[in-house]
């Protein structure tokens, strides 16, 4: 069954239908508005703005670095490309940490900013206060992965969708960086990570090919001149 003939436009409500159905959700990063277009435009029914941006476009060596404005930047181009799936965004760390009142005021500034429709950030308990006052305002949140034992044990007990990377088929849903998936990040190669493509020698062909065909003087020809 196709999601795309079930629902225009995905939201929080549409994820738990997907889940009560039994369909299961899909789920991929996007930190640019032409990876955000082609994603939406397949189908993915949910797009997050990582803060694994920190790596794969920055090339931090962790997400520490990652700052709210990289978020809101890169969350309004991603947007603005976005008709149908769901758009969630990281909070980045000490974002939400601190105290509770921090992490609401920045989730509703993320909100404001860039019409996302919910918000990620990690911690368990240590965050249940921060994340009931997000929600408490109308604020979706999404919390973090777990392993796949109590994975499943958790999908089973609850009414709202779960997203698993590395968790396990039993999530009600999966997840994965999508450079990683493209076989892009040639430098990293987790276990969770299945590659379906390898982007990585098609652009380094390509490049080869347009650096060639210059010095040749293959390119540009007449028919691509003014």
């Amino acid at each position: 069954m196709s999601t795309e003939q079930t629902f225009k436009r995905i939201t929080t409500k549409a994820l738990g239908l997907l889940k009560k159905k039994g369909i299961k959700i899909t789920a991929l990063t996007a930190y640019d508005f032409i990876t955000a277009k082609l994603l939406d435009q397949a189908g993915i029914d949910l797009i997050l703005v990582g803060d694994s941006l920190g790596m794969v476009f920055q090339g931090n060596e962790t997400t520490l670095p990652v700052t709210m404005d990289e978020m809101i930047y890169h969350t309004k181009a991603v947007t603005k490309a976005v008709n149908r799936s769901m758009v969630v965004v990281d909070m980045p760390f000490m974002s939400y940490q601190l105290i509770a009142d921090e992490g609401f005021r920045n989730a509703g500034r993320i909100m404001k900013e860039t019409n996302a429709s919910a918000v990620k950030l990690e911690g368990g308990e240590r965050v249940a206060d921060t994340i009931k006052k997000i929600s408490d305002a109308g604020i979706p949140v999404m919390g973090h992965k777990i392993p796949a034992a109590l994975a499943k044990q958790v999908t089973e007990s609850l009414t709202i969708p779960t997203i698993g990377i590395g968790a396990g088929m039993h999530c009600d849903g999966q997840i994965l960086v999508t450079p990683d998936m493209l076989g892009l990040n040639v430098d990293f190669h987790p276990r969770f990570v299945r590659t379906y493509a390898n982007l990585a020698d098609e652009c380094t062909k390509a490049f080869t090919n347009y650096i060639n065909d210059i010095r040749k003087l293959k390119f540009p020809s007449e028919d691509e001149s003014y």
